[in-house]
């Protein structure tokens, strides 16, 4: 996509696809239930990817200890200056690793840090220095804090305590393809070889909306991930508590079907909403943290099913949105 540039390039494939390396070293482990160890830890085995993860400069989570005490002990740190975050399986984690296409944008060490203290996240964020340095060069410097939180009710509160002035990027995705995204998820984590825990009653995407919607809303079936199923597809609570905390003006909705029908065009509107320079993006061509498992497609009757549970919820939706989204 083409635009009116201030002679800024954005980072290169290959950069982000190193930003991203975290995600491909989680995938193939992730993929031990379900394949051969030679095909799933891939060319340098699994001596070769731990030492390999001590040194990336970017991780999902969960990165080395010691690389976070050593951020502690070194130059004041920020705190982020705007959250993108919607519910799990909304495609975070590829808008964000594409976001750091900016030049402006700083990478955190961590994208999903699993505390609602702001405190507690600074030796993950750049150095007082180092934005001062970017800011310099190209007119502006950001960071954010990053991850499917969209439910965490504790974590608008904190954050604007932290940064009343941050920006809020919400992502939305149709709560149906959504949930076939999970039960794709859970099962890539909890299926294959092993079959523990939740692929046991599930071992179908039938099975999974049929059991866990004889049980709604009395009780939630146990899920890797803490946010339940259909739970997780419910958004207007959330929405507008993420709205009402940091005002309608610093929250921009992003429907993550538009976001895959053209990248670089959502890029550049989350740009122009969190005020950076402007900047002419390449056409981008590979996905972020993509499950590498092949399942069978979702069956008309779930989907269908599923479409008329979601269907009051999203009109609520409609409501604190004052607009409807395209979920046909």
């Amino acid at each position: 996509m083409e635009i009116e540039t201030c002679g800024l390039a954005p980072r290169s494939d290959r950069e982000i696809k190193r930003l991203a390396r975290s995600y491909e070293i989680i995938a193939q482990h992730r993929m031990r239930n379900h394949v051969a160890p030679s095909q799933h830890l891939g060319r340098l085995g699994l001596f070769g990817q731990f030492l390999e993860w001590q040194f990336l400069p970017h991780y999902m989570g969960g990165p080395p200890r010691w690389k976070v005490s050593f951020r502690r002990r070194f130059g004041k740190r920020t705190l982020p200056d705007f959250a993108v975050v919607g519910p799990i399986k909304c495609g975070s984690s590829d808008f964000c690793t594409q976001l750091f296409r900016h030049p402006c944008i700083l990478p955190p060490l961590t994208k999903e840090i699993s505390t609602a203290d702001p405190e507690a996240w600074r030796p993950h964020y750049p150095t007082v220095r180092e934005k001062e340095r970017v800011a310099a060069k190209y007119g502006a410097a950001l960071s954010g804090y990053l991850g499917p939180f969209l439910p965490w009710l504790q974590l608008p509160e904190s954050y604007h305590r932290a940064r009343p002035d941050g920006k809020v990027i919400i992502m939305l995705r149709d709560p149906v393809s959504r949930g076939y995204s999970q039960w794709k998820w859970e099962y890539l984590v909890n299926g294959g070889r092993r079959r523990r825990r939740v692929i046991k009653p599930f071992p179908t995407f039938k099975a999974f909306v049929d059991s866990n919607l004889a049980v709604f809303p009395a009780f939630a079936m146990d899920m890797f991930w803490t946010s339940p199923f259909p739970h997780s597809g419910i958004y207007h609570t959330f929405v507008k508590f993420w709205i009402d905390t940091f005002g309608r003006d610093n929250v921009l909705i992003l429907k993550v079907e538009d976001y895959f029908q053209d990248r670089s065009r959502s890029l550049v509107e989350a740009y122009e909403f969190l005020g950076l320079p402007a900047l002419s993006l390449p056409e981008i061509d590979f996905r972020v943290n993509e499950n590498p498992l092949q399942l069978p497609p979702p069956d008309e009757e779930s989907l269908q099913k599923l479409s008329d549970f979601y269907r009051p919820y999203n009109e609520q939706l409609w409501d604190v949105l004052g607009k409807e989204l395209d979920w046909s």
